[in-house]
């Protein structure tokens, strides 16, 4: 884990974040600091927690958001555990 404002001089890095437009945000940081030509690929990963039926819904705007940032979206669903 590195420490808020140091460097990454390569590889990747996540960050918790509570929605999909602090993700973006968090990420324009990252491309303001660094310079978009050193960033090789940006993937927002949504982990999406259900019970029952796993249903989920992006709208334009954050759609748009992850279009704009040339990002790739992965989404990992996975059910409520009961312990």
């Amino acid at each position: 884990m590195t420490r808020a404002g140091s460097v990454v001089d390569y590889g990747a890095f996540s960050i918790p974040v509570e929605s999909l437009l602090d993700a973006a945000n968090l990420v324009r940081i990252v491309i303001d600091r660094v310079g978009r030509s050193s960033v090789e690929s940006i993937v927002i990963e949504l982990l999406y927690e259900y019970n029952g039926q796993c249903n989920m819904e992006l709208n334009s705007d954050e759609i748009a958001l992850i279009h704009d940032l040339g990002a790739s979206l992965a989404i990992t669903c996975y059910e409520e555990s009961n312990n």
